[in-house]
């Protein structure tokens, strides 16, 4: 429980940056993977879109965004209706 607030605290933290900065890709990056520990798939997937558009050619991104659309794809599986 602890561990989750020290998360979202840090998440505010990088929010603020985030706003109050020009484009920045690494904290947009660093709070994607806040969001990715927290489970919070569409808010790191927005996160990790943001920061491709800044930094286009990041392997690192780019293998973020295939993944967080590959949990949704399986998340979407209906198993009882193939």
């Amino acid at each position: 429980m602890d561990e989750v607030k020290a998360i979202e605290k840090e998440i505010e933290l990088l929010t603020e940056r985030v706003n109050s900065s020009d484009k920045n890709a690494e904290i947009h990056i660093e709070r994607a993977k806040l969001y990715l520990r927290l489970e919070q798939f569409d808010k790191a997937l927005n996160d990790f879109i943001i920061a491709s558009e800044i930094q286009p050619e990041s392997a690192e991104i780019k293998q973020h965004i295939n993944m967080i659309k590959s949990i949704f794809n399986y998340r979407n599986i209906d198993i009882y209706n193939p």
